[in-house]
């Protein structure tokens, strides 16, 4: 009897191993996603973060609109990028609620990246892949240090790459003699609704399901062109969401063009950030730091992924490999494509490195058991690549987790705390000299931190243009009252003395320092900080202030 119940136990595990690796995956990553979903969004790539969440505030404070909202660079404060269907969902249900907008953003960010189970197995089926591939996959994906970390901000990336998977089911019924209207209209939705939420994610999905069509067509019918309502149908599907994407860029150009720092920011100007040049693609170094360092070597294992996958282009059918192939190209095309950003910044890659996670589960679920007997080698590598993957995340992203970020320690909870107590709900402030170190190097630019968390539509200087608004920048807020002047700039304070007595009739006008920055506040004489620490004015042109340096 004994027997028999083991028997039956182990034939039970033996079925359900992967779902249960999977879930098991999932839960740690829900309960990552959940333990720290308070937690301010200054952990990591805090421009970003508080950007996209300065929108969906926003949103809550004045209304949806469709130029939306993102004031930190001055007036007029419409500054669109991508169409903000994320902003707009975490925006409603905090404002439905009454949560937290920092929680809220999080946890509807990680509800993306848990739901991207859905087109996977969607995906599998389509392909007459196992069903143990896309559970392997999910479990893959979910401890990804990349994802488990960036799955959990408050960014548009999760949100982006689960609207173009979802479009690949689509994509693979159109390769069919007679697609169905409802698979076409369904790529055009999902492709359309990725090209609308992050162009730089979705092209290149697009881009590789077209070629995978044509190259199809041509295999199985040579040059003979397809009967006229499949390629009708078909051109329709990718045209739709092309169009639409490239509406939305040409329209959030011309919006931000109307704003003095906006107009920097327009497709043709950041052409070369997102593009880069050739020579950019031939860095050894660059290859290096986006393919192995950042993603390769801490979500797919390093030597024992890409050993897995060699196994499965060389030893398995022809099926899989090609498989295996398509998956790599979708791996590479988004960071080959827009190689430049993907070099500066970390969380691009979340584009791409799901791809190379797929063929990696499926290298793992069906290349094993082409090219090895033993019943158990597949479960043990599956184990060992996940558990792989939570050491890296323990041992990276995972310290972003455990910092202190608080008002007492935190210079953008700080100054934000202190402008929201002693200024005007319906002030503005200029900030200069803020420094943004979160991507390949450091740039004093317009991050949204203080403008975030202070509440205040914000001018938030990158140095570059201080020259261009030196006379007056408070001219910049678009008629609202000046309500602070933080300075967070490693220059010497005497340097911005003359912006502050432009606006200060005292005679002797003075700055509050507050975690390394210094904040001018018209008509106050002291303050206190959120730990209850007295700050009294610092005046300027006394000679104490010559020389001396902001912290970071």
């Amino acid at each position: 009897m004994t027997k028999e119940l083991l028997a039956k136990a182990g034939s039970i595990a033996g079925r359900n191993w992967a779902p249960g690796v999977a879930i098991a995956a999932g839960a740690i990553a829900t309960f990552v996603a959940i333990y720290y979903a308070r937690l301010p969004l200054l952990e990591w790539n805090l421009f970003r973060q508080t950007q996209t969440a300065l929108t969906s505030y926003w949103m809550i404070e004045e209304g949806w609109r469709i130029p939306y909202q993102t004031p930190v660079v001055g007036y007029p404060w419409e500054l669109p990028f991508e169409f903000p269907i994320y902003q707009s969902i975490v925006a409603l249900i905090a404002w439905a609620t009454g949560f937290s907008l920092d929680p809220v953003g999080r946890l509807v960010s990680f509800s993306f990246l848990l739901a991207c189970a859905w087109p996977a197995f969607q995906i599998a089926r389509r392909l007459e892949l196992p069903r143990d591939a896309a559970w392997v996959f999910c479990a893959l994906l979910w401890s990804s240090p990349l994802y488990l970390f960036w799955g959990r901000t408050f960014t548009i990336e999760t949100a982006a790459v689960f609207f173009s998977l979802a479009a690949i089911p689509y994509a693979l019924d159109l390769r069919d003699t007679h697609p169905s209207y409802w698979s076409a209209a369904l790529f055009a939705f999902f492709g359309s609704l990725a090209m609308l939420q992050k162009i730089t994610t979705a092209v290149p999905v697009l881009m590789v399901m077209g070629l995978l069509l044509v190259v199809g067509h041509v295999r199985n019918n040579g040059w003979r062109l397809p009967c006229w309502s499949k390629l009708g149908l078909v051109a329709a599907a990718f045209l739709v969401p092309l169009v639409i994407g490239l509406a939305w860029t040409r329209y959030a150009d011309h919006v931000r063009g109307q704003n003095f720092l906006g107009q920097t920011t327009t497709f043709a100007a950041q052409s070369s950030y997102y593009f880069g040049e050739m020579s950019d693609r031939l860095n050894f170094d660059w290859l290096k730091t986006v393919f192995w360092d950042r993603v390769i070597d801490k979500n797919a294992a390093g030597f024992l992924g890409v050993s897995l996958i060699a196994a499965g282009l060389i030893w398995t059918d022809h099926r899989t490999r090609a498989t295996l192939f398509i998956c790599l190209i979708l791996f590479a095309m988004p960071i080959l494509i827009f190689f430049r950003v993907h070099w500066f910044i970390e969380y691009y890659q979340t584009a791409s490195a799901l791809f190379l996670l797929g063929a990696l589960a499926i290298a793992t679920v069906v290349g094993l058991r082409q090219v090895t007997n033993p019943p158990l080698a597949v479960p043990l590598v599956t184990a060992v690549l996940v558990l792989a993957n939570l050491f890296h995340f323990s041992t990276g992203y995972g310290h972003y987790l455990t910092q202190t970020l608080d008002a007492s320690h935190t210079r953008a909870l700080a100054v934000g705390d202190v402008i929201q107590r002693y200024t005007a709900e319906d002030s503005a402030i200029l900030v200069f000299g803020l420094l943004s170190n979160d991507a390949a190097y450091p740039v004093v630019s317009w991050s949204s931190e203080i403008a975030y968390y202070s509440r205040r539509k914000a001018f938030t200087v990158e140095d570059s243009f201080e020259s261009r608004i030196w006379d007056d920048p408070a001219s910049y807020l678009g008629g609202k009252e000046l309500g602070a002047i933080v300075i967070c700039a490693e220059d010497s304070l005497d340097r911005y003395a003359p912006i502050i007595r432009k606006y200060d009739p005292d005679p002797s006008p003075g700055v509050f320092e507050v975690r390394g920055c210094y904040v001018w506040l018209p008509g106050v004489q002291s303050i206190v900080l959120a730990n209850g620490e007295h700050r009294e004015k610092h005046l300027l042109g006394d000679g104490k202030d010559s020389g001396r340096r902001a912290s970071h």
